[in-house]
């Protein structure tokens, strides 16, 4: 192996490492605070993961092009949250929610895009696995009942959480294959004869 290759092979190690989610996990919920020298510190750390994220996932392509993988689109999509993440880190590190007016929009929009920096939580876990199991289906239960009671932000978190899952759903069934034509429509709308 040369060096690039290797270089590529054990960043992607070291990344899928679980006790390197650990350590993203900590830093995600550290980046909660409102804290500028905090959210200074972690958006250089966050964006420097980004960049490598994103070189690794060119180079996956340029190695193997002809390979449609689950993984990669998974890996896109949320390259781009982290993106939407990275961004409202950087409004807390510049200061911007102090020089916009407590009733613009822009403000509002800012504190949406500062909970988008949770979504990257979703990297850490395998989706296939997670969205298809019994306790999964629980879970949603119980988050589609608390919506009936919640009101403002926490209804906000629980529409972006749908969102988000959604499309996660959306990139999961296109890439999945079946046995029939029943077990598609099954799986895609829920029909049963």
């Amino acid at each position: 192996m040369n060096g690039r290759a290797s270089f590529y092979y054990y960043t992607e190690w070291v990344m899928s490492h679980h006790r390197y989610g650990i350590l993203m996990l900590f830093l995600i919920f550290l980046s909660f605070s409102e804290n500028q020298a905090i959210a200074i510190v972690l958006s250089v750390l966050f964006g420097g993961e980004l960049l490598l994220r994103a070189a690794l996932i060119r180079y996956k392509r340029k190695t193997n092009p002809y390979k449609s993988s689950l993984n990669r689109k998974l890996d896109s999509m949320f390259l781009f949250f982290d993106l939407l993440a990275l961004l409202s880190l950087l409004a807390t590190a510049c200061d911007v929610d102090m020089m916009l007016s407590e009733e613009g929009v822009a403000a509002r929009f800012l504190r949406a895009l500062y909970l988008l920096r949770a979504l990257r939580l979703f990297r850490y876990i395998d989706m296939q696995s997670l969205m298809f199991s019994p306790g999964y289906g629980m879970f949603v239960s119980l988050v589609v009942m608390l919506s009936f009671f919640v009101s403002d932000v926490l209804l906000w978190a629980i529409i972006l959480y749908f969102s988000v899952e959604v499309l996660i759903r959306l990139v999961l069934l296109r890439n999945m294959s079946f046995a029939n034509r029943r077990e598609r429509l099954v799986e895609w709308g829920g029909l049963v004869d």
